[in-house]
């Protein structure tokens, strides 16, 4: 539920239409994208077109879309994913969860179950070349799917090309336990 109510305010700080900086420059090649200095609250449907082009000329020219996020405010950032291959290996996000929400084309994405032989990458991030007990869910244009922290997943088929907007959801830490209340002194 927590989730919901952080999707609907970063909905809403996005509808808000606040001022923002223009959107750097992709950088060249496989080099990381660079951050806006800015936060970025909003974006446009033909600004999003011009980045999946940008993401099918990198696929074209043989090198990977490192593109910069569509949208970034505090510790949420949603970014742009182009797919025309299967992922080669399971994820799992410990402090985050992930929306996708399908921009165009179509696939599968497997979420659930167990990491074979996980390993370490990126701080609180695991992967693994293979999970057990996943589900696959087919996705198409306009779908939505949410995977919870601690949850293996993939995109495990692509028809085509599957065009992604994804955003990462930190999970706020478990409050402490409440303190026991002090015993009332006897009258």
């Amino acid at each position: 539920m927590k989730l919901l109510y952080i999707l609907a305010a970063v909905l809403i700080s996005a509808a808000a239409g606040a001022q923002q900086a223009p959107a750097p420059a992709t950088p060249a090649g496989n080099a990381p994208a660079a951050l806006p200095a800015v936060p970025r609250t909003s974006i446009t449907a033909a600004e999003i077109a011009d980045r999946i082009s940008q993401a099918q000329a990198a696929f074209k020219a043989g090198t990977r879309y490192r593109g910069t996020p569509l949208l970034q405010s505090g510790p949420f950032r949603a970014g742009m994913e182009y797919h025309t291959v299967a992922d080669t290996s399971y994820a799992v996000h410990e402090t985050a969860a992930e929306l996708f929400v399908v921009l165009d084309g179509s696939g599968t994405l497997s979420m659930g179950g167990t990491l074979v032989s996980p390993t370490t990458r990126h701080g609180t991030n695991l992967s693994a070349a293979t999970a057990e007990g996943v589900i696959a869910v087919k996705l198409v244009k306009g779908d939505m799917a949410l995977v919870p922290e601690n949850t293996p997943h993939a995109i495990t088929a692509v028809d085509g090309a599957l065009v992604l907007m994804t955003l990462h959801m930190p999970v706020p830490p478990p409050a402490p336990p409440a303190a026991a209340p002090a015993p009332t002194p006897a009258p």
